[in-house]
């Protein structure tokens, strides 16, 4: 990527000429740990909860154009998701943030600047970072995936099959019952269901575009804890009628 530029939920920054101007600072999340004095005790015990705060990043940018009004709808409109994000920044290239706009931009033009304007966007991002290459695999025959992080992935697994299946994946197994045809897991929302509008040809990539094409399949889930890639090397393996198992591992990282 070059210098100053950036990628926001696929738009890309040079489409739009628009330029980072100063290499923003990427902090690291703070885990949620509360101490607590006990009675005639020396030093504090930690009350550990295993999960982490997000973080912020505050952008400057300057977009170059020939109508700066114009210009200050479409950066409104970029911004403005009410949702999390994909943003892939010059300065980490390697890794994709989720990040949600919390401080608007106030546009600054200059007589000097023409129709360019300046302004700051302040988000907040998500803990963990998915990194980019994290490739869609397809496994017709058990396998192993190799996880590069230090970190335990949350997978999206879809397994086309039918019948009664078990996926064990790092020695560990997730039962299913009365699979039919295929059935989607989701181990980061803990969910499994179908995309009624694409069926098959589902997308494991993005999200159902519309709550009402999810058909939910928990009910045919005969195990509490969902499918997890721990560092290192993990065998994937299953027993029952499977055609074939994708996955979208989603490697992530805390740095």
């Amino acid at each position: 990527m070059k210098p100053g530029s950036f990628i926001l939920n696929g738009v890309h920054s040079e489409d739009i000429r628009t330029v980072i101007q100063g290499r923003p600072t990427l902090a690291t999340p703070r885990r949620r740990v509360t101490f607590k004095q006990g009675v005639e005790q020396d030093g504090a015990l930690p009350f550990d909860e295993e999960s982490y705060d997000n973080t912020e990043i505050e952008l400057s940018l300057f977009t170059q154009g020939d109508d700066a009004s114009e210009n200050r709808e479409r950066i409104y409109h970029l911004f403005n998701s009410g949702k999390y994000m994909d943003l892939i920044l010059y300065s980490d290239p390697t890794k994709v943030y989720k990040v949600m706009t919390i401080e608007f931009p106030n546009f600054e033009s200059r007589y000097f600047m023409g129709e360019s304007i300046s302004y700051q966007v302040k988000l907040t991002a998500l803990p963990y970072k998915h990194l980019v290459l994290s490739p869609l695999t397809t496994l017709a025959t058990p396998s192993t995936l190799v996880n590069p992080s230090l970190y335990p992935s949350e997978p999206r697994i879809a397994i086309v099959g039918s019948g009664n299946i078990t996926l064990t994946i790092g020695g560990r197994d997730f039962i299913m019952k009365g699979v039919d045809g295929y059935i989607i897991v989701d181990s980061n929302l803990e969910i499994a269901y179908k995309d009624l509008a694409l069926g098959v040809n589902y997308d494991l990539e993005n999200n159902p575009s519309k709550p009402e094409d999810v058909i939910n399949q928990n009910s045919k889930v005969f195990t509490r804890v969902y499918p997890t890639f721990s560092p290192g090397v993990n065998s994937v393996t299953w027993v029952g009628n499977v055609t074939r198992v994708d996955i979208l591992p989603k490697w992530r990282t805390l740095a």
